[in-house]
């Protein structure tokens, strides 16, 4: 009783803080009067404004999305120097300005900024963990999630949340820019609104990452080019939609529906070193971080092709000996930007295997890593359940199979066009309104 009084008085409090707020937060409150609507923070420690509605629900049936709007280049403009840096509630009144954001068949759309506003390079463990918590919490009052930020680090942001989040049944979709809002050519509008149709009308129950012209699964990308629109690719896993003249959906590469309740655990191991073979260069840095970092407890290294490296001299295998003797969990990635690692392709491979060391599949470096980090920090788990865990296919970021499929043979592209034609008429391509009438509807999936 004295805890149900206490979480009343606390609830009391946040909407009066609310009503306090201004228009802004009876805005938001109107849309969704069940959500508390005030400025908080994480157990993460991470800061976030008042939620703002940028487009009402005009009935309770009309598909809604919130926003999370972490900092990056998209909603960056030039400062008095003129060098580009976030500015606090620019996003908004841009977005707010956009033609898009009025039209019906937008979803009703409500937005919340991380104070302060980040680059991407300065985010880490404690704002991917706080992104997943503002998600939680708003979970059951939308249809979908946007999450806005720079795309330097996005693909570890994203598989970072996929793992956090378990029995995911709803859109979250990672999106950024290369070129900002304020430029009078950019691909800012784009994916803005793209992400935010995404997010509202197709039902894919996981978190992925929109950019330019595709929609990839979260976990499967990584950042390939740093001046092109098409930065991300995934490499090992095909598209989830593309766009043309409408929408490509290849709904037979979504994760199914979940059966269980959405929950998450958002604890991470920060103690992990990836480490990069170079032929022929000192393997003394191994042995250096293994005797100099007693706290470490994961290294990821991106070996040769299949999983080869140097054993001329024996100093790379007896380091990394030395290091399961330890109790690290020790990984092999691949240094190729398609396929995988298989170590019992040649003969050092099969004595790391011998050794301990665990393959990464065809898993990208990213969603390896993040995996690792987030496997070692569940509670209680000893090495060798961790070891198994990290062999499954948790969240749709590897392929169990002895075969490594890439995303452009004919099959996936036969399965892409088939689907389409099938639902979206001779075209091939599902428009925004076709996407908005199936919305929610389970055959559809």
């Amino acid at each position: 009783a004295q805890a149900m009084a206490a979480a009343a008085a606390a609830s009391a409090a946040a909407v009066a803080a609310a009503s306090a707020a201004g228009d802004s937060a009876s805005s938001a409150a109107d849309a969704h009067p069940s959500v508390v609507i005030s400025a908080s923070r994480t157990s993460a420690g991470t800061a976030w404004s008042d939620p703002v509605v940028v487009k009402h629900r005009k009935s309770p049936k009309e598909r809604s999305i919130f926003v999370i709007y972490m900092g990056g280049t998209l909603g960056m403009k030039p400062n008095e120097e003129g060098a580009l840096e976030p500015a606090p509630g620019y996003l908004l009144s841009r977005m707010r300005e956009m033609r898009e954001f009025a039209e019906d068949e937008m979803p009703a759309v409500t937005l919340v900024e991380h104070e302060p506003l980040l680059d991407s390079s300065d985010m880490g463990p404690p704002e991917w963990i706080g992104i997943v918590e503002v998600l939680h919490r708003h979970y059951y009052d939308y249809d979908g999630f946007v999450v806005i930020m720079g795309t330097d680090t996005m693909a570890y942001a994203a598989s970072a949340a996929s793992f956090m989040m378990e029995n995911l049944g709803k859109p979250v979709v990672f999106t950024g820019s290369m070129v900002p809002l304020c430029e009078l050519y950019n691909d800012a509008k784009r994916n803005l609104v793209v992400a935010c149709i995404l997010a509202g009308y197709v039902d894919v129950p996981e978190v992925t990452l929109f950019i330019n012209s595709t929609l990839f699964r979260g976990n499967r990308v990584t950042k390939v080019d740093s001046h092109g629109l098409d930065a991300f690719d995934s490499p090992n896993y095909a598209p989830l939609v593309r766009l043309a003249t409408g929408f490509r959906v290849n709904f037979a590469a979504f994760r199914p529906q979940p059966k269980g309740r959405f929950r998450i655990s958002t604890e991470l191991c920060d103690e992990i070193a990836v480490l990069r073979m170079v032929p022929g260069f000192s393997d003394n840095y191994i042995n250096a971080i293994i005797e100099h970092t007693p706290t470490i407890r994961g290294i990821v290294l991106q070996l040769y092709g299949t999983g080869n490296a140097a054993q001329r001299n024996g100093s790379f295998m007896a380091a990394v000996q030395a290091a399961i003797r330890r109790g690290i969990m020790v990984v092999a990635t691949t240094q190729c930007a398609k396929g995988g690692v298989k170590l019992e392709t040649y003969a050092l491979g099969r004595r790391l295997l011998q050794a301990g060391v665990i393959s990464a599949g065809d898993m990208t470096t990213e969603g390896c890593t993040c995996k690792l980090a987030w496997l070692l920090a569940r509670p209680g788990a000893s090495l060798e359940k961790t070891r198994r865990a990290f062999r499954k296919n948790l969240r749709g970021e590897l392929t169990e199979s002895d075969a490594f499929v890439t995303s452009h043979g004919a099959t996936v592209s036969s399965i892409i066009e088939d689907h389409s034609v099938a639902h979206g008429g001779a075209s091939g391509a599902l428009s925004v309104a076709e996407m908005r009438s199936a919305a929610g509807r389970p055959s559809r999936l």
